[in-house]
């Protein structure tokens, strides 16, 4: 069992995956190494063993590229959830500042 949570400002959202899909994400943590992050204020996405044991902690981008991974191989839930979870956070907020106002 892994257990994938994702940190966006004061909310903490959390997955389980096991069986097949725990072999399908610790696949796509390893892809993830570049993005490790280097400090606890850095972590936003973090994932550990049932027994507490963690296995990573990456940055903003390495939860991007994670959903991004999740898109295209996977559509179910919880696969769905966090991608839409991790999208919606990493998507930039801000209008296009060339578009007119509504």
């Amino acid at each position: 069992m892994i257990v994938l949570r994702f940190r966006n400002g004061p909310t903490t959202d959390e997955w389980k995956f096991g069986g097949m899909d725990e072999s399908a994400l610790r696949r796509m943590l390893v892809e993830l190494k570049v993005y490790e992050a280097h400090g606890l204020d850095d972590a936003v996405l973090t994932a550990a063993g049932s027994d507490g044991k963690e296995f990573g902690a990456w940055t903003r981008a390495g939860a991007a590229h994670l959903a991004s991974v999740m898109f295209r191989e996977r559509t179910n839930p919880p696969w769905s959830e966090v991608e839409a979870a991790v999208q919606a956070a990493v998507m930039d907020p801000h209008p296009d500042q060339t578009a007119p106002a509504t």
